[in-house]
């Protein structure tokens, strides 16, 4: 029997040196993916907030000239507006 245990022991001698290395492997693989993650979330925010801040300069500028989104002009009136009824 001694035999057979020992049999065994020898083919799992570096099993768990091995599962040592493997786990410490996935654990870089995770943080790695965990910091690419937040850097791409991070970028995707910078992107969105420089494509906001481009609308706003448009609007601003658009809104100086009394051009609307669509390129035709209009003005702004205060008061009352009247309604043409059929």
């Amino acid at each position: 029997m001694e035999a057979r245990y020992a049999c065994f022991l020898k083919g799992r001698e570096g099993e768990f040196a091995r599962a040592k290395e493997m786990e410490a492997f996935r654990q870089s693989v995770s943080e790695t993916k965990e910091v690419l993650l937040l850097e791409s979330i991070q970028r995707s925010k910078k992107q969105l907030e420089k494509k906001q801040q481009e609308m706003m300069k448009q609007i601003k500028y658009s809104r100086s000239r009394n051009i609307s989104h669509k390129g035709e002009k209009y003005s702004l009136t205060y008061g009352y507006v009247v309604e043409v009824q059929p």
